[in-house]
């Protein structure tokens, strides 16, 4: 069955409501009045009214027209004309239409626009940009290819940084072919004169001396003496001359490279950070969903709570943003849940009867940090350690660090409610919550004081188009470390590494943390840890994932790169 398309006034109306609503929004009284009278008008006008009224449409559409004409002087910030006669003449016809008999419309005259003057030119708000919309898929597309672009420009900067060197050898060369030629070229003057037995008696005298004598004493009828080797000295002579000429060139042409590439440099990284920006949103898209669910599962559960952000203006890539939603809403739950207690005990507690959670949103490098925390009654640590007995992932009597005992709350169908109810209990949610954020690239990690609150800090990569990473050297293979992970690069001496090894010592010590000190081929099973002999030095990788440090050494470092 065909669709069929609703008649002019029917799709005029509809689109009155939202130009009326947002004109209203902006103070527009030109725009909003006219469009209201017109909805008047098309809401009560029937098949059977239209037929009677034929002029009626005839109306409608100068007032589409005009309303047009009002929206183009909005885009290009001109002031905005009253169409004071359409919206008398739609008043009276109205009237008509209902039966009200009417006097007819008096004309009036337009309201004359106001000539701004040179100081209001000043103030003026510039006009809006014009906006487009384009698919998620393409902008992505883009940005991917913009990332590309700048991966295969490190990748010619590699291949420049080559040519320098290969260059900075040809130098090198030709220099030692020409000492080799001087040599060469002394040696053989020494034997000519030697087989024509004009040695003199003070054979003291340097080589050099001697060459300089036996030119000055050469007749040229005697250049038919010279042997063929001392052509071929002058031919070698001329063709490293050939060759500093050419390693000349290669200089200039690399120098000129190496301008173009940074130039290239500048203007792919605006594109790709232009790209990027598009794909921001602002975290303060959400918040009025957040408050939603906390006010709906505070209602549930009998607690009073309120949502505070701080940052909400702060932008994330929306693809980010909105795989975050869900991990964020189960902590916010768990929050309101488990973490702020009823009115009644916080009243004993001395703290305001409404709980109160924190979101905060920051920046820091390349990671954006979202901070979930409330002022509840914290974790329960002994309640863990509990339940981690009873649910077999932890042993009686063995003693595990507070830090090390909130991370069980993140295991799958670990859970510390006394029942089950809709808000918590089945212990499903927050492995999945994690597990997300891992998934995106980034880490959660759980901090908590009894009777003062539970903070969740999140941190996320700034984007998931483009990752800088350090490139590290493992045998002949070429592994990619994210910068995300690290907290710093450090070189480890061989008897410090032994003792490591050895269990002497726990760690490498960097900023008040202890690192353990793991060997990547090890880690991958690729490989025993076994330091080579000879080398005074080797480099660690300071990585963390939540509250999980370790020194990881690898062979050789490379250098930083985009994947």
């Amino acid at each position: 069955m065909p669709h069929k398309i609703p008649a002019f006034p029917v799709l005029l109306n509809a689109s009155c409501i939202p130009l009326r609503g947002g004109a209203r929004l902006a103070s527009i009284n030109a725009i909003g009045d006219l469009s209201h009278t017109l909805e008047t008008l098309l809401d009560g006008l029937t098949p059977e009214l239209r037929a009677k009224h034929p002029n009626t449409l005839n109306l409608a559409q100068r007032c589409a027209e005009r309303l047009s004409e009002q929206v183009d002087q909005v885009s290009r910030g001109s002031p905005v004309t009253r169409a004071q006669n359409l919206i008398n003449e739609l008043e009276y016809t109205h009237a008509l239409i209902t039966g009200n008999n009417p006097p007819p419309p008096v004309d009036i005259k337009p309201e004359p626009v106001p000539t701004p003057s040179p100081d209001t030119n000043e103030k003026s708000v510039a006009p809006p940009k014009e906006q487009v919309r384009v698919r998620a898929d393409l902008l992505n597309r883009m940005i991917s290819n913009a990332g590309e672009i700048g991966i295969y420009r490190a990748r010619l900067e590699q291949h420049n940084n080559n040519l320098k060197f290969n260059l900075d050898e040809l130098t090198q060369t030709v220099i030692r072919l020409n000492e080799q030629l001087r040599k060469m070229n002394v040696e053989t003057e020494a034997q000519m004169r030697h087989r024509r037995g004009e040695d003199t008696p003070d054979e003291r005298m340097s080589q050099d001396d001697e060459i300089d004598k036996q030119k000055r004493e050469l007749d040229p009828l005697e250049l038919d003496r010279f042997s063929t080797i001392q052509l071929l000295s002058r031919t070698l002579s001329e063709t490293a001359n050939d060759l500093l000429n050419i390693k000349s060139l290669l200089g200039e042409q690399y120098k000129e490279m190496e301008t173009l590439l940074i130039q290239h440099a500048r203007i792919s990284n605006d594109l790709q950070d232009g790209l990027l920006r598009t794909r921001m949103v602002p975290f303060s898209q959400t918040v009025r969903r957040f408050q939603t669910l906390i006010r709906q599962t505070a209602n549930v559960v009998g607690k009073k709570a309120e949502l505070e952000v701080v940052g909400a203006e702060g932008e994330m890539d929306r693809n980010i943003l909105e795989r975050m939603v869900a991990p964020l809403e189960h902590i916010l739950r768990n929050a309101v849940g488990h973490g702020i207690e009823t009115p009644e005990k916080r009243r004993l507690a001395g703290k305001n009867e409404i709980g109160k959670i924190t979101i905060i949103i920051s920046r820091e490098g390349n990671e954006v940090l979202i901070e979930v925390k409330d002022d509840g009654g914290g974790l329960n640590l002994q309640a863990i350690r509990n339940r981690a007995i009873e649910n077999k992932l932890l042993k009686p009597g063995v003693h595990m660090e507070d830090n090390d005992l909130m991370q069980l709350i993140l295991e799958p169908g670990f859970s510390t409610a006394e029942k089950v109810t809709q808000v918590s209990g089945r212990g499903v949610g927050t492995d999945v919550a994690v597990n997300e954020v891992k998934q995106i690239g980034g880490s959660l990690e759980i901090s908590s004081k009894f009777g003062y609150g539970t903070s969740f800090l999140i941190r996320l990569p700034f984007t998931l188009a483009i990752t800088q990473a350090l490139l590290v050297m493992l045998g002949e293979e070429i592994y990619a470390v994210p910068h995300a992970t690290m907290e710093g690069i450090v070189r480890i001496s061989s008897q410090e590494l032994g003792d490591c090894i050895a269990g002497k010592l726990p760690g490498y010590k960097y900023a008040d943390h202890n690192y353990p000190v793991r060997y990547l081929g090890l880690l991958l099973g690729i490989a025993n840890d076994v330091p080579p002999e000879g080398q005074r030095t080797f480099p660690l990788l300071l990585v963390r994932s939540g509250e999980h440090r370790v020194a990881i050494r690898v062979d050789h470092i490379i250098g930083h790169s985009q994947i």
